[in-house]
Parts: C-alpha cells; sequence; structure tokens
C-alpha cells in the first residue's frame, strides 16, 4: 500500500492536478485525495461508464482491452485508467 500512497502523492503533486482516485472495479473507492462525497460522486458515475466502454471495444474488436480514457470538459480533464481489477481518476485543470 506504501506504493500506492507514493504514486498518489506523485501524481497530486503535478501541476493542474485536483485530485486523484483509485477504486477497485467494484467502485469502492481505496485511496482518494477529494472529500468523501465528491469520491463517491466520481466512483458512482465512473465505474458503470467504464462498464459500458469495456463492453463497447469488446463488441467491437474481442482482442482488444480498454487501458485509458480522457474526458475534457470546459473546466476539468478527467483522466481514466484501468486494469482488470482498479481503476484510477485523476481530475486536473486543462492546459490552456
Amino acid at each position: 500500500m506504501a506504493e500506492v500512497d507514493e504514486v498518489v502523492k506523485r501524481l497530486q503533486a503535478q501541476k493542474g492536478v485536483e485530485g486523484v482516485i483509485i477504486a477497485n472495479s467494484e467502485g469502492i473507492a481505496i485511496r482518494s485525495t477529494l472529500e468523501d462525497h465528491h469520491t463517491v460522486q466520481y466512483v458512482a458515475l465512473i465505474q458503470p461508464l467504464l462498464v459500458k466502454a469495456k463492453k463497447m471495444l469488446q463488441e467491437l474488436d474481442p482482442t482488444d482491452d480498454f487501458t485509458y480514457l480522457r474526458i475534457r470538459t470546459e473546466k476539468n480533464e478527467i483522466i481514466i485508467t484501468a486494469d482488470k481489477e482498479y481503476f484510477m481518476v485523476a481530475i486536473q485543470k486543462p492546459a490552456p
């Protein structure tokens, strides 16, 4: 777990990063730098999105697998990486 904490600390130190969440594939947050209610909201909305994205990719190409998703809005950029057991969310201010 010290390794996970170190990764979160390094990401949080990057310019523009406002928060980092690590959750398991069932949508339970393991680590977060956000307030609890924001963490719950992000995980609750992102976990089903990941399920749908993985399903879409499997239908398009069964030999491919989801690894990374980037969502950019006017206010934030949400970067999601995932493997079979966990996913990580980084929220940052978009570069100008």
